[in-house]
């Protein structure tokens, strides 16, 4: 009777750990986003910017902010060393660091992507700072960019102009939207 036991627990465990493992690994069974439709036709190898947008600055002398979600479907981690865009005179990778319970913003020279992993930007985190833009930029405007990497690589993608206060889109690997272009 004692082996019978066991072996249901074990057979239990063992069904508890591949669900467990499943949520770990891809979230799964976690994210409703994976129960929704998704956009197959993106690849999934190589470098991919999927989705950008860039939240207009409130007033003259701000910063206007960017928003990338950048999927690496290589086995190969990479580092972004700069966003550029003929839309404005200067970008600047930042990046939101909490220490002593004040958030900071501090510029960075890279952001690391790993290989087979996803990069949100988001204004708690990693983002892109514009200034000076050339002309005057008005929501749902379509602004292009030029992601760079440590190897000498680019990325062209298209962001979408927000309003000022507007929050950016909670964007996931292979909800694709045709913002990214490869």
């Amino acid at each position: 009777m004692e082996k019978q036991a066991q072996g249901a627990w074990l057979q239990m465990s063992s069904k508890l750990t591949l669900i467990l493992a499943l949520v770990a690994i891809g979230g799964v069974a976690s994210d409703p986003a994976w129960a929704q439709s998704v956009d197959h036709s993106w690849p999934l190898t190589g470098l991919v910017v999927e989705h950008a947008e860039i939240v207009s600055a409130r007033s003259e002398g701000e910063r206007a902010r960017g928003y990338l979600t950048i999927w690496n479907g290589t086995g190969t981690g990479s580092q972004i060393t700069g966003v550029r865009s003929a839309s404005f005179v200067k970008a600047s990778l930042k990046q939101t660091q909490l220490t002593d319970g004040v958030a900071r913003i501090r510029r960075v020279d890279e952001i690391g992507l790993p290989g087979n992993s996803e990069l949100m930007m988001r204004p708690d985190g990693v983002h892109v700072a514009f200034t000076g833009p050339t002309s005057r930029l008005n929501p749902g405007q379509s602004v292009d960019l030029v992601v760079t990497f440590e190897d000498g690589s680019e990325l062209l993608a298209v962001a979408t102009v927000l309003e000022a206060d507007a929050s950016p889109v909670d964007h996931h690997h292979g909800q694709g939207d045709g913002t990214g272009i490869n």
